[in-house]
């Protein structure tokens, strides 16, 4: 078999070539969904953030960064209504919310702000105590009447709300999605 000089020197810049595309490709297939980086600091999340990404919010995201993020706002208050099939699920995620809001406070505005747990006896009770200056996040399962998983601010109270705490076929409940797109909202 007779192969020209030319054969040696494309096989080897295709080899380099093929090593190139493989490398980059390789480099976007790994991305982690539940990884973010924050502030030059990988945080993980619960949820998978892609799909996190897709649950709506209500009336806005701009709105829910206000009500949370505002110059106004001198603590934040993380509530639910205590549920003994959900509190694990509400302790999780409250954590979740603290420690990443927290990170996004510092962030933010270089300093960390009050956040407080907050168990309520009614969703009445949870409206009756949010303030522009305090501001609730409410936690809301399906026990407390939760139907769709979504992230809604009603006057000072925002509601992320899913309605299945199960994990079938996935690694993270309908809250985890909620709780996370709050936070993918805040940090905008």
């Amino acid at each position: 078999m007779n192969r020209s000089p030319f054969f040696p020197f494309f096989f080897s810049h295709f080899l380099v070539l093929l090593l190139v595309i493989v490398v980059i490709s390789s480099g976007c297939v790994t991305q982690n969904p539940y990884r973010l980086n924050i502030g030059g600091k990988d945080i993980d999340f619960r949820a998978n953030l892609d799909e996190a990404k897709k649950v709506p919010v209500y009336p806005s995201e701009l709105e829910i960064k206000k009500a949370l993020l505002g110059t106004d706002v001198e603590k934040v208050r993380i509530a639910f209504i205590s549920n003994d099939t959900e509190n694990s699920y509400y302790a999780v995620d409250g954590f979740e919310i603290s420690y990443k809001l927290g990170t996004i406070y510092n962030i933010v505005f270089g300093q960390s702000i009050p956040i407080e747990s907050f168990v309520a006896n009614n969703t009445a009770e949870i409206f009756a105590n949010a303030t522009a200056n305090e501001p609730i996040i409410f936690m809301k399962g399906p026990g407390a009447g939760a139907t769709k998983t979504q992230v809604t601010l009603v006057n000072n109270t925002i509601i992320v709300e899913g309605p299945d705490l199960t994990e079938e076929g996935r690694d993270y409940t309908d809250l985890d999605l909620a709780v996370d797109k709050l936070l993918l909202v805040l940090l905008g």
